[in-house]
């Protein structure tokens, strides 16, 4: 029986590492999409009793409001504020 190769020591047809070949490929298509500037913006979605921050206070995620807005509880209040605002804490 003859030495024992690593994956990474493997050569293809054309001489390169095939392992370390697709890892580069897997790796470029991220960057591509991201330099033709696709944005996606991801909204969180809190379950009731998350706790969120909001105006440099900590509180507790209650339910979804209509237009963009959410109640919140701080303290004994409950505030209705944009959820653009709101931050998980």
């Amino acid at each position: 029986m003859g030495p024992v190769k690593s994956v990474a020591s493997i050569k293809g047809n054309d001489g390169t590492s095939t392992p370390g070949r697709r890892a580069e490929e897997s790796l470029a298509a991220p960057c591509r999409a991201r330099a033709a500037g696709a944005h996606t913006w991801v909204t969180p979605v809190w379950p009731p009793g998350a706790r969120v921050a909001w105006n440099g206070r900590i509180g507790m995620f209650l339910r979804e409001a209509e237009d963009e807005q959410v109640e919140l509880l701080i303290g004994s209040r409950t505030y209705r504020v944009r959820r653009a605002e709101v931050r998980s804490a």
